[in-house]
């Protein structure tokens, strides 16, 4: 060897860097090793929604009760823009009761403990019809993300549901009924 020093020096470089690499190496894993789960109720994985369909309420339970506030994000098969809303995640609660329809006799409704803990989002009317346009045919997959606080920083939880949008309208029923 005509450089003996360069040799340990290339060599202890070697070793610090793989002893760097393997501290790092936990400290890198992707974030979602250590995200609580989001689960999605509705609507469910796979579903398929008619042209014409009205934008569903989406309703997801979170598994991390640090979560504050959530980040809807829309990633298109179509090679399309992904689309982020900004979501509170509001609770599910009893519609007001016509107090008409109360009665000594009849029970008010009231949410499972399920719905309870269920939170939703309804996309606007744009949005509704990016994601029917561009998952004509491929899915578009919505992923909800929670995070500590309204700012969006520190993201405790994560989940997700893959739904399309049908080529084909859903058949109305004729209005002209026929009497024997």
């Amino acid at each position: 060897m005509k450089h003996p020093a360069s040799a340990v020096l290339v060599g202890a470089l070697l070793s610090c860097m793989a002893v760097l690499m393997g501290r790092l190496a936990p400290a890198a894993a992707p974030e979602s090793a250590e995200l609580a789960a989001v689960t999605v109720d509705y609507p469910e994985e796979g579903s398929i929604f008619p042209p014409d369909f009205s934008a569903p309420t989406f309703l997801w339970r979170d598994a991390a009760p640090a979560a504050k506030a959530w980040l809807i994000e829309i990633a298109f098969a179509d090679g399309s823009a992904a689309l982020r809303v900004k979501a509170p995640g509001e609770r599910m609660r009893v519609g007001e009761i016509d107090p008409r329809c109360v009665s000594p006799s009849n029970e008010l409704p009231q949410l499972t403990p399920q719905q309870a803990a269920s939170l939703s989002w309804m996309p606007d009317a744009a949005t509704w019809a990016a994601i029917q346009k561009h998952s004509v045919g491929h899915p578009a997959k919505i992923t909800i993300t929670g995070f500590r606080d309204k700012a969006h920083r520190k993201a405790v939880s994560r989940g997700g549901v893959a739904i399309q949008t049908s080529p084909d309208p859903v058949e109305r029923p004729s209005s002209t009924v026929t009497c024997r």
